[in-house]
């Protein structure tokens, strides 16, 4: 029988106590096998597909078949700073992060310092971590595989990104039953793991800060985009300030759709302020953002313009560990499963305003030199906030 704390769910229907039954289930391989029957049952309807594909992988619990690990595991045996390090250098040889821009101070802790133990689950965490992205790779091989073979590769655009940065939220170790312990292996069916704040220092490299913050580790992800029958010049890197909210408009434009009712939809709704992004399919040279991109999750808040970055972050009542087991008690008794409630900060921290131009990895705060800038874009988001949530704080 499934642990009471296991959920199965799709189509918006959930059952709880999912067992399996296939012994070699994984969700990374369910739900690629679940995109492929989409892709064949498609393949006799002439119109084009959307297919959206999010995986659950590499998000915690860390959990990746023995065979995967076990490239991994020497790889990350160096620590944390070697790792780094050698990442930093290979973005730099790349292109990927331009030199001019100073690397954040590193937050992990001296690799010297651990117990010899600590060291090897250390290496196993992160060898995890990297065999879970191994999987959703091959995964996609296959999916790539299957839309080459049935003549629609050149024609189909696929996107992949993540939707936030590596994160350094903790759960305590716990077994699939729920009993808290290292009763089992990290990767295993058994065991509850993270990846930590040390690695996922290490896996946003050069940014600072994680999942849930606003600076760049946590806020900024990569955007591949391939189409062969689309896209000029492939290979390009483009370092383009662009957010989630304009795939709609650059999907819509890409479709064609844009021409029609859906532009004027676009247009008229006060909620869909992306821009899209096709002409970087074609040209490097950027394009002008005429309204700043605002967020706002969990504790941190922000402003982007082309050139500045305007944010702070919030002070919680509790730590994400505390919010954790109190959710887990809730859950323990109800009948369907719900989100972690939220935990309302004591107070926001002061603002904080980085040059993106010259400071992409925010490194020197420039909000005393530039005032102007700063009540300009509290303004800017003091009003979004108001036409989007009306009653926060």
């Amino acid at each position: 029988m499934a642990p009471k704390g296991r959920w199965w769910c799709f189509d918006r229907q959930c059952v709880q106590g999912y067992a399996p039954q296939r012994k070699d289930f994984h969700t990374t391989d369910a739900y690629t096998d679940w995109a492929l029957d989409l892709l064949t049952e498609h393949a006799r309807d002439p119109s084009p597909f959307f297919l959206y594909l999010a995986y659950q992988a590499p998000h915690d619990p860390l959990q990746a078949w023995p065979a995967d690990i076990e490239r991994y595991l020497e790889r990350y045996e160096a620590g944390y700073a070697a790792v780094a390090d050698a990442r930093y250098r290979r973005m730099l040889e790349t292109g990927l992060i331009d030199a001019r821009y100073p690397r954040s101070t590193p937050t992990y802790r001296d690799w010297t310092s651990l117990a010899l133990d600590e060291r090897r689950e250390q290496a196993r965490r992160m060898a995890v971590y990297a065999a879970m992205i191994d999987h959703v790779d091959r995964s996609l091989g296959r999916l790539i595989a299957h839309l080459k073979r049935s003549g629609k590769l050149d024609q189909t655009l696929i996107l992949f990104t993540s939707d936030n940065g590596a994160s350094a939220e903790f759960v305590p170790a716990a077994t699939g039953e729920g009993e808290i312990g290292e009763h089992h292996p990290i990767g295993s069916v058994g065991r509850w793991a993270t990846l930590g704040g040390d690695w996922a220092n290490v896996a946003n490299t050069p940014f600072r800060h994680y999942k849930n913050h606003s600076f760049e580790g946590g806020a900024a992800s990569p955007l591949i985009a391939h189409w062969p029958d689309g896209i000029r010049e492939p290979g390009r890197v483009v370092s383009a300030n662009a957010h989630l909210i304009d795939l709609f408009p650059t999907l819509l434009s890409v479709t064609g759709a844009g021409d029609g009712g859906a532009a004027r939809l676009l247009a008229e709704s006060p909620r869909l302020e992306g821009i899209d992004l096709r002409a970087y399919f074609q040209s490097s040279d950027p394009i002008e953002r005429t309204q700043p991109v605002f967020q706002r999750w969990g504790l941190g808040r922000s402003v982007r313009t082309d050139r500045w970055k305007l944010l702070s972050q919030a002070t919680a009542r509790e730590s994400s560990l505390q919010l954790f087991l109190r959710w887990r008690a809730q859950q323990a008794e109800a009948s369907e499963p719900s989100k972690p409630p939220a935990t309302p900060p004591v107070e926001h921290g002061d603002w904080q305003l980085y040059d993106m131009s010259v400071d992409r990895t925010e490194t020197t705060d420039v909000a005393k030199r530039h005032p102007q800038v700063v009540a300009r874009l509290t303004a800017a988001y003091d009003d979004w906030l108001k036409r989007v949530k009306p009653d926060s704080e």
